[in-house]
């Protein structure tokens, strides 16, 4: 039993230092939150993390392979998580214009979530198009429940309270 809680605790720090390590944006932070599982932030935009947020869970899938990805890929993208909000892992969400996450929400396991289309389906422009005209701001009401493998796409707007069950996409 002690040797599991030491590999646990040696393979979580291996993780967060990688992930610290491999970030090239920095984020903001309005007070103390948790790293469970490593955080991996890149873009060129804001990412602001609330109080109380807890990232990753040990007891879960994906806790030994994978890792929180949050992405603000323009200089005027914006991810904000609210305070005491709860990640489980393998969460990844890119944003080009703005994600907000509200206040006590609770996510699942392997939940995206992401505010464009990136490509134009247009197969002429796909290659060339611009990510913002494709983009639309993501809104997850306070004290919501995103269940396990949701996909939240661009210009979703869940009211405060919703329960989005496993398995969902969202558009």
């Amino acid at each position: 039993m002690m040797i599991n809680y030491i590999f646990n605790k040696m393979l979580k720090k291996i993780n967060v230092v990688l992930c610290k390590f491999l970030s090239n944006l920095k984020y903001s932070k309005a007070g103390k939150f948790y790293l469970v599982q490593g955080l991996l932030t890149r873009g060129k935009g804001q990412i602001s993390i609330g109080r109380g947020v807890e990232i990753g869970c040990i007891d879960s899938p994906y806790f030994y392979s994978s890792y929180c990805y949050l992405e603000a890929r323009e200089i005027d993208s914006k991810i904000k998580i609210g305070n005491n909000v709860k990640i489980n892992n393998n969460f990844s969400c890119i944003s080009v214009v703005d994600v907000l996450i509200e206040d006590n929400v609770l996510i699942g396991l392997n939940v995206q979530i992401v505010d464009s289309n990136f490509h134009d389906l247009n197969v002429e422009r796909r290659g060339k198009s611009n990510a913002k005209i494709n983009s639309g701001a993501v809104i997850i009401g306070e004290g919501s429940f995103i269940g396990n493998n949701v996909i939240i796409l661009k210009g979703s707007n869940i009211l405060p309270g919703t329960v989005v069950p496993a398995g969902s996409v969202v558009r």
